[in-house]
């Protein structure tokens, strides 16, 4: 099987993984960041993986209504948390093995199932680009916390209007933005209507205007989750910082090494501390220790949560990982093949 079709050269992963350790080794005072460690605070670790369990429920039922309320909650639940799983097993793309496992539900298809992950993800980033925009602007001192709030909620309001004016014009709009992404050096015209197509066929799959609301209020409770997971994980390691650098450490953290996707050894440690450093220049031992308690808690979390789901879904493990390498090759092949009729 091509292992480029599968998830790529894990050896190279692994390479990667070693050497960023071996720099942080290098780099710092490992001592330090152990006795930072075990002066945590559990109570405040235990809080942020509650709001962050809370946070996956409801990003569960954001796909759910994204598919028209077909498959039951506790299906769509469990097959986020194995998609989770099975990505830091196989370095398969998350969204490959969420659309694979989902679209073998029998009441939805695989094209409706992406149409749904497309716009999950499109409104995803929208929560992503607002973040990194709130992290500069209150690391510059251009706004107060409040004035980002209101910043914010305009923004919010804007984008809302911009997705209700897709859904009404779609295809006139999908007609001039095509050429415009086409321009953009690392996307081919075939990409640019690729990603087109998508995005009109995820908003359609919301039907409504008052539906794709409902969409973005499911986002907002999500991500809302996410900032206080951070929140949280930054007062049990002893951060304390004003509320204009806390807010912007949240942001950027959230925004780079989100807590719904999955992130191996290294990737993670070297994201989250990078993004909360650029915008509050903490100590980087004490950012560190941070991301070390962090990812541990996580990786138990995303393993615990995908364990329960082949569990739940009465799958094995060495099948299941078979069946997603076959499904996924199988998808692709079918895609290229559409591409080229």
């Amino acid at each position: 099987m091509d292992k480029k079709k599968t998830g790529g050269r894990p050896w190279l992963r692994i390479v990667g993984i070693v050497i960023i350790f071996i720099v942080f080794l290098a780099l710092f005072d490992i001592a330090l960041i152990i006795e930072q460690i075990r002066n945590a605070d559990w109570g405040y670790l235990g809080a942020a993986f509650g709001f962050l369990l809370a946070s996956y429920l409801v990003m569960a039922v954001r796909l759910r209504y994204m598919l028209g309320n077909a498959p039951t909650l506790a299906f769509i639940f469990h097959a986020m948390n194995l998609s989770n799983m099975m990505n830091l097993v196989m370095f398969v793309p998350t969204t490959a093995i969420r659309i694979f496992l989902i679209g073998q539900n029998e009441k939805v298809s695989i094209p409706q199932t992406t149409t749904g992950i497309t716009l999950t993800v499109v409104l995803d980033w929208i929560i992503k680009i607002l973040a990194i925009l709130g992290a500069v602007l209150l690391t510059t001192q251009s706004v107060s916390v409040t004035g980002f709030l209101i910043v914010s909620g305009i923004l919010i309001v804007i984008i809302i209007g911009a997705l209700l004016l897709i859904v009404a014009k779609g295809d006139i709009i999908s007609k001039k933005l095509t050429p415009l992404l086409a321009r953009l050096p690392f996307l081919s015209e075939e990409q640019a209507e690729s990603i087109m197509q998508d995005l009109m066929a995820g908003l359609q799959v919301v039907g409504s205007p008052s539906r794709l609301l409902i969409a973005f209020a499911w986002t907002l409770f999500g991500w809302l989750g996410a900032f206080v997971f951070y929140y949280l994980g930054l007062k049990a390691m002893g951060i304390k910082l004003p509320a204009d650098q806390m807010l912007a450490a949240i942001l950027a953290a959230s925004a780079f090494v989100n807590p719904f996707s999955p992130y191996i050894p290294g990737v993670y440690h070297g994201m989250l501390v990078g993004s909360i450093y650029l915008v509050t220049r903490y100590d980087l031992e004490a950012l560190l220790a941070l991301s070390i308690v962090m990812h541990g808690v996580l990786l138990v979390f995303w393993f615990g949560l995908g364990i329960w789901g082949l569990k739940s879904l009465n799958l094995k493990f060495s099948e299941f990982r078979q069946q997603i390498s076959t499904g996924i090759q199988q998808m692709r092949s079918e895609k290229d093949t559409g591409a080229t009729m």
